[in-house]
């Protein structure tokens, strides 16, 4: 099975949450991936809020598809270390990192120069057929 990888760039803003789940929605229709989108859409937007929130910097979502998994990364520019918090029953925020740790088949932190990033890996669904319009 052939790779394929996208990014997006995106402002610290409100909406950018949104436009990071149309963007990986987006590449999931292109590239024919059956996938949980609703579970994998929650999760980067809970990412891309996190660095909008805490980090205050642009956010780089990638998506990658590599075999039969599918990772997505946000990084940050903030060398802040991140932190799963504790949260209350009414809490509006501090729920982001347990929803992926939830969701996810593995998920991670890799600090870069400059920043990190929070990545997480998702199957593919059995039976999809990724790339039926390219060449074999």
């Amino acid at each position: 099975m052939a790779t394929h990888e996208a990014a997006l760039e995106l402002a610290p803003e409100p909406q950018s949450a949104g436009a990071a789940r149309r963007f990986v929605r987006d590449q999931l229709q292109a590239w024919r991936v059956g996938a949980d989108e609703d579970d994998i859409a929650l999760m980067v937007s809970e990412l891309v809020t996190n660095v909008g929130l805490h980090a205050r910097t642009e956010a780089l979502v990638r998506v990658a598809l590599r075999d039969r998994c599918l990772r997505v990364e946000v990084s940050d520019h903030s060398p802040e270390p991140i932190e799963v918090r504790p949260h209350a029953p009414g809490a509006e925020t501090g729920r982001g990192l347990r929803i992926v740790e939830a969701l996810a088949e593995d998920w991670g932190v890799q600090a870069r120069d400059g920043g990190k990033t929070v990545w997480f890996e998702v199957p593919v669904h059995e039976g999809s057929e990724p790339y039926a319009d390219e060449p074999a």
